[in-house]
């Protein structure tokens, strides 16, 4: 099962692709995406569903928090 989840991560900004910044994004976690955070090994990157189901990997260097959404 997926749950939902808002992604903080660092990305380039829209409006200046030569600058990074703090972004947002709400995407879909599977179980076993949430153990590989929680776990104590570390891990270059982590997979997520965005949008209309697409996988979406990002490195987990950029990754900052994850906050579960609640609706």
């Amino acid at each position: 099962m997926l749950k939902s989840y808002d992604l903080w991560y660092w990305g380039y900004d829209p409006d200046n692709h030569g600058q990074s910044q703090m972004l947002r994004k709400e995407v879909l976690i599977s179980e076993t995406t949430l153990k590989r955070f929680l776990s104590r090994a570390k891990y270059d990157y982590y997979e997520f569903v965005i949008d209309d189901g697409q996988k979406w990997i990002v490195a987990s260097d950029l990754v900052l928090q994850l906050r579960e959404r609640v609706d």
